[in-house]
């Protein structure tokens, strides 16, 4: 093998030169686009590539260059085939998908309704904890309640009230009772009225021990205070006070001075 000369060694220099430097033309390019096609099985934008050879094909039957219009109808049946093909599959893996998120969607139910189960289980096991947050909803004043809701509420309201009444003829009578026998005098307390407080307060001291023996701890926290306060009936004497009228005073009409008058009577005339 010889060494190149030093002419040869010049003139490939000064084709990398060329080379380095050369401006690509617009023929140049669409000339490396085609090589890069040619080898290319799949192009990148079918819609491109199917009007580009639809465009080609009308071309060449215009011209009448009959074997390229063939040849072009065999390019165009081909690409249709493959984005059938690439659509089959496309569609084949949506489709798996979707049957994945449908069974992992029915997992999911499966498992909530399990979870909630066990939740409502523990939940009538657990004691009683007033630290726990409870679910509440307010009792709204336009929120309308069950017919048989209403009718128990006013069956519940009715007996008491007969019961207050009851109560409140039956301290009248001993009270008159009392006061008839004492000759107005006030008298002590007498035996049914003890007999009556004995009984509430028993009943209180009841109900007290079982809100103590209660598991429930919200238990220990209800319970009512009543305060009986003495109030004198007899009102306070409204003395009414009656303004005394005034005398009213006479007026004298008073005459208006004009401008001689009072220049006069200051000595400036």
């Amino acid at each position: 093998m010889t060494l190149p000369t030093r002419d040869e060694v010049d003139k490939k220099a000064v084709d990398i030169n060329n080379a380095i430097n050369y401006k690509f033309k617009d023929g140049d390019i669409e000339e490396i686009v085609a090589e890069k096609q040619k080898f290319r099985k799949n192009p990148h934008n079918y819609a491109m590539r199917k009007t580009l050879l639809l465009k080609q094909r009308d071309q060449a039957e215009v011209e009448g260059h009959k074997e390229k219009a063939r040849e072009l109808n065999r390019q165009l049946e081909e690409l249709e085939e493959r984005a059938v093909e690439l659509d089959r599959r496309r569609t084949s893996n949506i489709n798996s998908i979707s049957y994945i998120n449908q069974r992992n969607r029915e997992r999911n139910l499966i498992e909530a309704e399990k979870a909630a189960i066990v939740e409502g289980e523990a939940a009538r096991k657990a004691a009683a904890d007033p630290f726990t947050r409870r679910a509440c909803r307010p009792s709204l004043v336009t929120k309308v309640r069950d017919p048989e809701v209403n009718d128990l509420l006013k069956a519940k309201l009715a007996e008491e009230q007969k019961k207050l009444e009851a109560k409140l003829k039956k301290v009248e009578g001993e009270a008159n009772g009392d006061a008839a026998a004492a000759g107005g005098q006030p008298a002590p307390q007498s035996q049914s009225q003890s007999q009556s407080q004995n009984q509430n307060e028993k009943t209180d001291a009841k109900v007290s021990n079982e809100r103590r023996n209660s598991e429930d701890l919200y238990a220990v926290h209800d319970f009512d205070i009543k305060i009986d306060l003495e109030v004198p009936m007899s009102g306070s004497s409204m003395v009414p006070y009656n303004r005394a009228a005034q005398p009213v005073k006479e007026v004298t009409p008073r005459r208006s001075l004009n401008l001689e008058d009072y220049k006069k009577r200051r000595g400036l005339i």
